[in-house]
């Protein structure tokens, strides 16, 4: 197999996975707070570290490289997120069984559902 063509797969899953960690996090900002994609994206860009102009070039799939520091601020970003929402369902969960609400319920299996 030619070295280009292995090289040139590795920068394409790059961008790729880059790809589906930016829109992840700028959907999930825009979900939570109900803002349109161009609001949101200066936030989620700040948060990780990376131009807005990439997070919107990753989304329209007008790039064809990605530098490292690109791929690892996202990924790092969608580490947060995860990290966040993991504490917030797992304090859900402490509260409600500190009540002692029936395992069964719809609050409990609703936090369980988010863990």
């Amino acid at each position: 197999m030619d070295r280009n063509h292995d090289t040139e797969g590795l920068k394409m899953s790059a961008v790729d996975q880059a790809r589906e960690w930016a829109m992840a996090l700028e959907d999930r900002e825009a979900r939570r707070t109900q803002a349109p994609l161009a609001v949101v994206r200066a936030n989620v860009a700040r948060k990780a570290g990376v131009p807005p102009s990439k997070l919107l070039s990753l989304r329209k799939n007008r790039l064809k490289d990605i530098g490292v520091s690109i791929v690892e601020g996202l990924r790092a970003a969608v580490i947060r997120e995860l990290e966040a929402e993991l504490r917030h369902a797992s304090h859900e969960i402490q509260i409600l069984q500190q009540t002692g609400a029936d395992p069964g319920c719809g609050e409990m299996q609703s936090a369980l559902g988010r863990a």
